[in-house]
């Protein structure tokens, strides 16, 4: 994947430590010892970025319409939160439709093929987004067969 200087981008990933859905905000700063480096939104320190791996969803710019099952947001003068699962999947907060168009259309990482772990989160139902691919996801499965 070849990234641009200056370009803002959304990553989602499954946390190697916690199993949970991770987003970030980035923004590109460059090279640096033959290694791409980025700053995440409203940091000043640099860091490298890691290739990206098959599970790993990439979108041009920030504050897309998609959230993470654990993300704190705002409602009037009061924060919100929600639930994280821990289930290693790609837990998103955004209705089916607009999550299939981003995952389909959008996602400038080549070598995402996991489309079977990514879920769409309701209150506290997960609802799997592709439901024709093959898994040998345990908690995928276990999702598949409650429905």
């Amino acid at each position: 994947m070849k990234y641009t200087t200056g370009s803002k981008l959304t990553i989602f990933e499954i946390s190697p430590w916690m199993a949970m859905t991770v987003k970030r905000e980035i923004e590109i700063m460059g090279e640096l010892n033959g290694r791409v480096t980025f700053k995440p939104r409203g940091k000043r320190k640099q860091f490298y970025l890691s290739p990206p791996k098959d599970s790993t969803l990439i979108f041009e710019g920030w504050d897309l319409p998609i959230r993470t099952d654990g993300e704190v947001i705002k409602i009037g003068e009061v924060f919100s939160t929600s639930t994280s699962r821990g289930n290693a999947c790609l837990n998103l907060v955004a209705p089916i439709e607009t999550i299939r168009e981003y995952v389909q259309t959008k996602n400038l990482n080549e070598k995402f093929s996991c489309f079977d772990v990514v879920i769409q989160i309701v209150g506290e139902k997960e609802i799997p987004v592709f439901l024709n691919c093959p898994t040998q996801h345990a908690v995928v499965e276990r999702i598949r067969a409650a429905r």
